[in-house]
């Protein structure tokens, strides 16, 4: 299988002494990315098995730049899915570019989340129409196309079909729904959910 031929392919450029590991990689990339390739595309899953790779490299104290294989702006720890990051980057992208006073929004809340240590709450209101939801759409394809998570909740099951991988807010933070002055929310710190939430960049 590709992802067994991978591991191997890395030991033999990082050790084995190979005169061109590029050609090496163009020589045998399509058979290395095969199952990625078909999982996702051509370009999507050649990214994929190098960001793979350079996981592996780094247990060696290596990355692909040392031993001269192409670079991936993906991130270090990349969790493979069935989401095409290099599509939704790309969505996000052309998205914005076609934005007026939206870009504005993206623009802040994304220094917010990449540059400013310190979290933000921030307040999106507006008249129907002024396009809340294609400003919260553009925020997911491009934190997404990151590699990294998005959380969406809203209040109401119907809501949440308005956002991709949206979800009501009892679901995520697990509210109860008979509240009362002693209320807590039930998520437990070695559940999926608490799992989720600390690797959310975003919440929306």
């Amino acid at each position: 299988m590709p992802s067994q031929l991978r591991k191997p392919f890395v030991v033999i450029c990082a050790f084995g002494e190979v005169e061109d590991v590029r050609s090496l990689w163009e020589q045998f990339k399509d058979v290395l990315c095969e199952d990625l390739v078909h999982r996702f595309s051509s370009d999507t899953g050649q990214q994929y098995a190098l960001a793979e790779m350079n996981q592996l490299l780094n247990f060696y104290g290596l990355c692909l730049k040392k031993i001269n294989l192409p670079h991936t702006n993906f991130p270090s720890q990349l969790n493979l899915s069935t989401i095409d990051v290099v599509k939704e980057e790309s969505e996000g992208r052309q998205i914005l570019e076609i934005m007026n006073e939206q870009k504005f929004v993206v623009q802040k809340v994304l220094s917010v989340v990449y540059e400013n240590k310190a979290p933000k709450l921030f307040f999106l209101d507006g008249p129907a129409g002024t396009k809340k939801t294609f400003v919260y759409s553009t925020l997911i394809h491009i934190i997404i196309g990151k590699g990294d998570q998005v959380t969406s909740v809203v209040s109401t099951g119907i809501a949440a079909t308005l956002l991709d991988g949206g979800r009501t807010a009892h679901s995520v933070f697990k509210i109860p729904l008979m509240l009362d002055a002693t209320s807590t929310c039930n998520v437990k710190s070695n559940s999926p959910e608490a799992k989720l939430l600390r690797e959310t960049k975003l919440i929306i």
